[in-house]
């Protein structure tokens, strides 16, 4: 939900509420969040610097996760998320660096930070290629490298809803 439309005086200010769900079977073998699951945050974007040429725009997200666990003492586990990003827009080239997490109360993995840097290469035509590399931060030791295309779909929601 679009709380406040960017100005220039204010940013952009997003509320977002999403479920997650798990199916299959053999639940003890479940981990992390491959459980159900909900959370809801708030972000915000600004505008820093604007010209002709380039675009840079800041943006933050703080939310609620709460997700279920198989700890029986625990039912689920509560976590705090956060996020801070900065993305340099071109004309053809799109740069962002971002870094964000989770802080969990349960405190047995439930703090994973993430870094991010990603560039997407914008074509006039209706396909973009993104390139993205993620390193995972103290509890989540992971790296990764992702490509692909993204489709542009043009795509208006009615107005009058």
């Amino acid at each position: 939900i679009q709380l406040l439309q960017e100005t220039e005086r204010r940013p952009g200010v997003l509320f977002t509420v999403n479920l997650k769900t798990a199916s299959g079977t053999n639940l003890q073998g479940a981990r992390f969040t491959d459980t159900p699951g909900y959370f809801m945050d708030m972000s915000f974007g600004k505008r820093v610097y604007e010209n002709d040429h380039v675009i840079h725009r800041a943006f933050a997200q703080g939310g609620f996760y709460s997700y279920q666990t198989y700890i029986p003492e625990h039912a689920q586990n509560d976590a705090f998320t956060y996020g801070l990003g900065y993305s340099i827009i071109l004309p053809k080239l799109e740069l962002t660096g971002s870094f964000g997490g989770y802080i969990g109360y349960l405190n047995d993995g439930d703090r994973p930070m993430i870094t991010r840097a990603q560039a997407v290469y914008k074509t006039e035509r209706k396909l973009n290629f993104m390139l993205q590399i993620q390193q995972g931060i103290l509890q989540y030791q992971y790296t990764s490298i992702r490509a692909g295309i993204v489709w542009k779909v043009p795509f208006k929601l009615n107005q009058g809803l």
